[in-house]
């Protein structure tokens, strides 16, 4: 959801658009700009994970893409933690925007591997961004919310120094990260 009201699908984002996502000190919804794409491959096919929940929201993901789960019905959003999106399963509960501009824990009832083409991860400034009312990380590959959010912000800081040009494959400072992330951390790591 974009900060006028208008839907857009991922595929068809532009770096400076401001999309919905949640504050990570406050929990709250706000809106939050692309900065770039982690990852932009239109054409690459890959497997993918499709969550749908009990109230009819659905998030197709690749299957080391984070997201913020829980299993517990009972869980407030500050439990929730960031999964890879092949560890969630039936029962767990998710983050759903309510469109009241609230969020509510919700049940996954089904999950699905597909095999998709087109792969797409924007990076907004809060580190996350809400995809057909479903909260997901902008991040992957590293088990941590926390530890990608504190490793991409020199790209956020410097967001302002680049041009707005789309570019296609990982970029440059992920692939640097996940290679430096191989010797540092392997054991945060789940690459594809």
């Amino acid at each position: 959801m974009m900060s006028d009201g208008s839907r857009k699908r991922l595929s068809d984002l532009n770096i400076g658009d401001t999309v919905l996502s949640v504050n990570s000190a406050s929990g709250e919804l706000e809106f939050s700009p692309v900065i770039l794409f982690l990852d932009r491959e239109p054409t690459e096919v890959r497997q993918f994970y499709s969550l749908l929940t009990e109230n009819g929201h659905s998030l197709t993901l690749t299957p080391e893409h984070l997201m913020y789960s829980h299993f517990a019905e009972d869980a407030i959003q500050a439990e929730f933690e960031a999964v890879y999106a092949k560890d969630v399963q039936e029962g767990d509960f998710v983050l759903v925007s309510t469109g009241r501009g609230d969020l509510e824990r919700v049940r996954v009832t089904q999950v699905e591997m597909r095999v998709l083409t087109g792969v797409y991860a924007p990076l907004t400034s809060a580190g996350n961004l809400v995809v057909d009312n479903v909260v997901a990380s902008c991040y992957a590959v590293v088990d941590s919310q926390n530890i990608a959010h504190a490793a991409f912000a020199p790209l956020r800081w410097a967001s302002h120094l680049y041009t707005n040009e789309i570019t296609t494959g990982i970029h440059w400072y992920a692939r640097a990260l996940y290679s430096i992330a191989e010797v540092v951390m392997p054991r945060h790591l789940q690459l594809p």
